[in-house]
């Protein structure tokens, strides 16, 4: 049997697909007039035998359909591909090409050899973006404060790589995103960050010696000194705009605020602070 053509295939197919409709209708208003002789049956209304057979015929027309279209799939891709191994260039094309036009061919592979580095180019853009971005959300004071603790950060860089692996660059409403989902997983206790050990604030002879705590990486600031006795009043100072908004959301008041700036990341699901304490019932 000769082989068809991509024409000769595609006109078999519409000829088929034409023929399968003709039957359809034909099956249909067959269906159709038996309803309208039928003396139980109201009029405009189908049995439910009528129903039942005009399904089965939808069907096997489906069924039908796509077992031809599979085959012309098919059928045109072993055509492709005998033409694709036809137009093939031989051993003694390939090097009369590379004679005649050496450039195209070297440039050819330069571009395959040069892909991994033009990715690893397009990441280190993009690792330099989010750095940027991260450093401007530092001037909001909660980010700042929690973008301070190496484990939260550590977080939010695994976020924000995650993201980049799927959407292939990183804006700063990801990262926001990225800073708000984290500070919601450690409210809803979902994450739990280790508590960080401070340095320890001994007196020695009218002198006040600073002990660094061992397990406490170069990395990490030391935790503020211990409140000192003789101030008897704590001094607060002014909120920014957005601060003030922050505040008013939590209701807090300005000191509940800065006093809650002032909690160790690891102690904001326990603490209490801006936290209207419950009226007991006499």
């Amino acid at each position: 049997m000769p082989e068809l053509t991509a024409e000769e295939l595609k006109a078999k197919k519409e000829a088929e697909e034409k023929a399968s409709l003709l039957a359809k209708e034909k099956a249909t208003q067959e269906t159709l007039t038996n309803q309208q002789k039928d003396p139980v049956t109201k009029p405009g209304e189908l049995t439910d035998a009528q129903k039942l057979r005009i399904y089965e015929i939808q069907q096997k027309t489906v069924r039908e359909q796509g077992a031809r279209l599979t085959a012309t799939e098919r059928e045109l891709a072993e055509l492709k591909a005998k033409a694709d191994e036809v137009s093939k260039p031989s051993v003694e094309d390939e090097a009369k090409a590379f004679y005649a036009n050496p450039r195209k061919v070297i440039m050819e592979v330069m571009e395959e050899v040069v892909a991994p580095l033009n990715v690893f180019k397009d990441r280190f853009e993009n690792e330099t973006e989010y750095t940027k971005i991260k450093r401007g959300l530092m001037a909001n004071p909660v980010y700042a404060q929690h973008l301070g603790n190496p484990q939260f950060a550590a977080i939010v860089d695994e976020l924000i790589a995650e993201g980049q692996r799927t959407t292939g660059n990183v804006n700063e409403g990801m990262v926001e995103a990225a800073i708000k989902h984290t500070i919601g997983s450690i409210v809803t206790g979902d994450v739990v960050l280790a508590a960080v050990p401070g340095s320890e604030v001994v007196t020695e002879k009218g002198k006040e010696t600073k002990v660094e705590d061992q397990l406490i990486p170069p990395y990490l600031a030391p935790s503020s000194p211990p409140y000192k006795e003789k101030e008897t009043v704590k001094q607060y100072r002014d909120l920014t705009e957005n601060e003030a908004r922050l505040a008013r959301e939590r209701g807090q008041t300005k000191e509940q605020y800065l006093d809650w700036l002032e909690v160790d990341p690891a102690d904001v699901i326990d603490s209490k602070i801006g936290i209207p304490t419950k009226k007991e019932d006499k």
